[in-house]
């Protein structure tokens, strides 16, 4: 613009007229539009600061979103990541007491085992000594009323014994 104007200035000074107080006009005229052409510029460029302050704020703003989202995330995960730590151990302790009480079991099946066939050892022995007892029962009853029978014999003979001592002593 002041090039444009020194052009028309010159153009005035080969025509001989005084333009001075023009020319200063003129030049406060372009002096004042390039300070609004700054100042306009400065909007603008404050403008360009405002959209770009607008999409920091915008995008600050989603990052705290997805921030509080992770949070929350990671939040769940740890919790989650604990429980199955928990479970793992849980699993390997449960196994363990397992395979002991599988250990133990297989022992007393064993030990059953073992003692059914001492039971029925014992039971057989058993059987048989009570046949032997009913054999020598039967046998002893029999010795037993034989024992009697001859003791009652016994009594009846000395009783016809001493009856005849008595007769004889008379």
């Amino acid at each position: 613009m002041v090039r444009e104007a020194n052009s028309a200035f010159a153009g005035l000074d080969r025509l001989g007229i005084d333009y001075r107080p023009f020319y200063e006009r003129v030049k406060k005229f372009i002096g004042c539009a390039s300070t609004l052409a700054q100042i306009e510029s400065t909007i603008r460029n404050d403008l360009a600061s405002q959209e770009l302050m607008n999409s920091y704020r915008s995008k600050m703003s989603h990052y705290e979103n997805i921030s509080r989202v992770h949070s929350k995330a990671m939040g769940a995960f740890t919790s989650s990541d604990d429980r199955l730590h928990f479970l793992q151990k849980e699993a390997i302790r449960v196994r363990e007491m397992l395979l002991q009480i599988e250990t133990q079991l297989s022992c007393c099946e064993v030990e059953t085992a073992v003692l059914e066939i001492h039971l029925l050892q014992i039971s057989q022995d058993m059987l048989e000594t009570k046949q032997n007892l009913e054999g020598v029962y039967k046998a002893a009853g029999q010795t037993i009323q034989l024992q009697q029978q001859r003791e009652a014999e016994r009594s009846a003979a000395k009783e016809a014994m001493e009856r005849a001592r008595v007769e004889l002593r008379q």
